[in-house]
């Protein structure tokens, strides 16, 4: 029994260490994270896509004109559409920390401020690369 419950442990904790964090991990999230803001200040829809996983679910919560709350959806390509052609944000209005809070394995966790909003993402590590695949966003209060 003793010999089992060991070797249960030992897988345990060497599963546990494949999928663990990594230095490398966690700058390339970060800058996944830093590269979807830079792309929306830019109106860098060709960046916009590369950090977005195909199925992104962008949501926000607002009120309405009677404060009702209004739910609010975007996938990615509609986020790489809103991005295009749009007009480069001056220095003087751009604003970027990441903050990273968790990542196991090919899941990570991010706070992202921008100038006009606060980021909520989720990211996800796919064929090696980490991509943004959900966003709960809101507005800055400034």
């Amino acid at each position: 029994m003793r010999i089992a419950g060991l070797t249960v442990a030992l897988l345990l904790i060497g599963a546990r260490g494949s999928f663990a964090q990594t230095a490398a991990d966690s700058t390339a999230a970060r800058a996944a994270a830093a590269d979807y803001v830079k792309a929306w200040y830019d109106g860098d829809a060709a960046l916009m896509e590369q950090v977005l996983h195909p199925d992104l679910a962008k949501r926000n919560v607002s009120a309405d004109q009677s404060g009702r709350s209004r739910f609010g959806h975007m996938g990615a390509m509609a986020m790489v559409r809103a991005t295009r052609g749009r007009t480069p944000q001056p220095a003087d209005r751009r604003l970027l920390e990441v903050t990273l809070f968790d990542l196991q394995g090919t899941a990570a966790s991010a706070r992202v401020v921008s100038w006009d909003f606060i980021d909520y993402v989720h990211l996800a590590k796919v064929d090696g690369r980490w991509l943004i695949i959900n966003d709960l966003w809101t507005g800055r209060p400034r």
